[in-house]
C-alpha cells in the first residue's frame, strides 16, 4: 500500500497549486485586456478591407525614397540639352497667306517675307520591301546550260532578310521581348506577319553566327532550345507556310 501524505505535504502541495493558479489567472487577465486588433490584424489579404486601408501602406502622395537634400529640378553644373533645329531639313513647306485678314483682298501678287520657321521631327511610314530574285539560264555555244544561283539569303521560295533577322535578335536579347509577343510589333509597325517559330529560328541562327561564341551566348542558346522544346515549337520552319529563313536544326 502507498503511504498516505502527511498534513505538511498536503499543505505544501496546496500552496504550490495556489501559486500556479495565480500565475495562470494573471496570464488570462493579460490576454483578455490585450486588444484583438493587435493580436490578429486584419488587412486586405485576410478580410474585406480594401488595400488602401492597410496599416503601413504608403499614401498616394508619399514617396518611399529618402530625401537627398537637393532641390528639385536640374542641379547646378548640369549641361542641359534641347531639340535643335536642323540646318538641312528633308522637306520645306512654305506657308504663305492667300488673302488679307483685314480687308479680304487677295495677296497672290504681293511679296512674301519670311517671318518664322518651325520644324517637326517624325518617322515616315515604315513599309517592308519585297525583293524578287529571278534566276535565268544561258546556253553556251558548247551546249552547256548554266543557271544563275540565288544569293546567300534567298535559300527558300519566301524568306526573311537580314534586317528582320537582326531586329528579332535585338528585340529578344536587348529589349527582352518574349517570342509570343514578337509578332505584335512586326504586324502593327512593319505590316509583316511573323510567327513564334520564325523568331526562335532567327535567334538561334544569330547566336550560332557569333564568333567566337561566348559563355553568355551558349547559355542563351541553351535557353532558347529549352523554351522551344517546352513549347513544342517547330523551329525548323522558316515561315508560317513552312518555308523561309533556312534550316537550323536543334
Amino acid at each position: 500500500m502507498s503511504r498516505r501524505p502527511t498534513y505538511r505535504e498536503l499543505s505544501d502541495l496546496v500552496g504550490q497549486q495556489a501559486k500556479h493558479i495565480g500565475l495562470l489567472a494573471n496570464r488570462v487577465k493579460e490576454l483578455e485586456e490585450r486588444p484583438l486588433k493587435y493580436e490578429h490584424p486584419k488587412n486586405s489579404r485576410n478580410s474585406s478591407i480594401p488595400p488602401s486601408q492597410d496599416v503601413g501602406r504608403p499614401k498616394p502622395d508619399q514617396s518611399l525614397r529618402k530625401p537627398s537634400g537637393k532641390k528639385p529640378g536640374g542641379q547646378l553644373g548640369r549641361k542641359g540639352r534641347t531639340l535643335e533645329m536642323s540646318p538641312n531639313p528633308d522637306y520645306v513647306v512654305k506657308l504663305q497667306p492667300g488673302y488679307c485678314t483685314s480687308c479680304g483682298l487677295p495677296l497672290k501678287n504681293s511679296l512674301a517675307v519670311k517671318q518664322k520657321s518651325r520644324q517637326v521631327i517624325d518617322i515616315p511610314p515604315i513599309q517592308a520591301v519585297c525583293t524578287e530574285y529571278q534566276s535565268y539560264s544561258k546556253q553556251c555555244s558548247c551546249g552547256c546550260t548554266t543557271v544563275a544561283g540565288f544569293p546567300k539569303g534567298a535559300s527558300a521560295p519566301v524568306s526573311y532578310g537580314k534586317i528582320i533577322e537582326g531586329l528579332i535578335g535585338y528585340l529578344y536579347a536587348r529589349q527582352y521581348l518574349p517570342f509570343a509577343r514578337m509578332k505584335g510589333p512586326f504586324n502593327d509597325v512593319f505590316s509583316v506577319t511573323i510567327s513564334e517559330a520564325v523568331s526562335i529560328t532567327c535567334s538561334i541562327g544569330l547566336q550560332k553566327k557569333q564568333h567566337p561564341p561566348t559563355k553568355k551566348s551558349n547559355n542563351a542558346l541553351s535557353t532558347v532550345r529549352l523554351w522551344a522544346a517546352m513549347k513544342q515549337v517547330p523551329i525548323s520552319m522558316g515561315t508560317d507556310s513552312g518555308s523561309g529563313l533556312g534550316k537550323h536544326p536543334v
